[in-house]
């Protein structure tokens, strides 16, 4: 394979001679043949070279046709892919993030264009979180996650191609995995700050939301707050969650009883009395229900 695109490169180089004697420097027909030798170079790991004939490639056509024109995106498109597949990945993010900008200002979010950009930005997102997770740089791999999600979550058109469940597992692990770092080395707030973080983008993703994933990230939320001993906080986190598992009508009565019965013990401990007793009444209804 490398042979063949050695001598493609080999005669774009000789046809490109002939075009600029014939045609000029300047024309678009060069800039054209320009694109495919750094097409070649790139095929042969030549980044260099690709790079500068992509760059003329583009500059030239830019003058000429503007930057949004397609033939100019597309030379972009191909300059990210040069670095990403060199494993270059910030510079790659730079160009699928300009070439993004610059087709939403004209195309429709469901324009195929559009829908390349997007994916090709989660693209170079995924492999930045992975490498900053091997590096065990979790708060690298946290904002990355965090552009993927607002990726998906913005968007809607490209529901078949972006699986939100998918991206969603991929934030909370990255979520998780920092906040228990914080944990590990005692950095309670800052943990209770990131599961929080995750919290809020679980519930974005509104109809996809697992319950028990949520309901477990305010269990988390609530365990740190009582820890750092501040009772009132960790009841209102519970009442939250009694609040959501209520909204959803979640089919899950163990799950709803023991919010209810956490809830009763906390409101005790603040000195809300009346609440206590109510959400232990509430409790134990559910139980006898489920008994009978």
């Amino acid at each position: 394979a490398a042979g063949s695109y050695e001598e493609a490169k080999t005669r774009f180089i000789s046809g490109l001679r002939k075009m600029v004697r014939i045609l000029g420097p300047d024309h678009e027909e060069v800039s054209l043949i320009q694109e495919m030798l750094g097409d070649a170079c790139a095929r042969l790991g030549e980044v260099k070279e690709a790079h500068g004939q992509y760059q003329l490639a583009r500059q030239n056509l830019q003058e000429k046709l503007g930057r949004h024109d397609r033939n100019v995106t597309r030379i972009m498109v191909s300059l990210g892919g040069l670095y990403f597949d060199s494993g270059n990945y910030s510079r790659a993010l730079k160009y699928h993030a300009s070439i993004l900008e610059l087709r939403r200002e004209n195309l429709d979010d469901d324009h195929p264009d559009v829908l390349e950009s997007v994916e090709k930005n989660m693209e170079v997102h995924e492999a930045m979180v992975a490498r900053a997770l091997s590096m065990n740089d979790h708060e690298m791999a946290l904002f990355h996650a965090r552009e993927i999600i607002w990726l998906a979550l913005s968007s809607e058109t490209y529901e078949p191609e972006v699986d939100k469940d998918e991206v969603l597992d991929l934030v909370q692990d990255v979520q998780n995995s920092y906040s228990e770092a914080c944990v590990e080395n005692k950095e309670d707030a800052k943990s209770r700050t990131y599961y929080n973080q995750a919290k809020k983008m679980l519930k974005q993703a509104g109809g996809s939301t697992n319950v028990d994933e949520l309901s477990a990230m305010m269990d988390n939320v609530a365990g740190i707050l009582l820890k750092e001993k501040k009772t009132d906080s960790a009841r209102k986190c519970y009442e939250e969650k009694l609040d959501f598992l209520e909204r959803h009508q979640v089919d899950d009565n163990t799950l709803m009883c023991n919010t209810l019965r956490k809830l009763g013990s906390l409101s005790n401990k603040c000195g809300r009395y009346e609440d206590a007793i109510a959400y232990q009444q509430k409790a134990m209804k559910i139980y006898e229900v489920d008994r009978d």
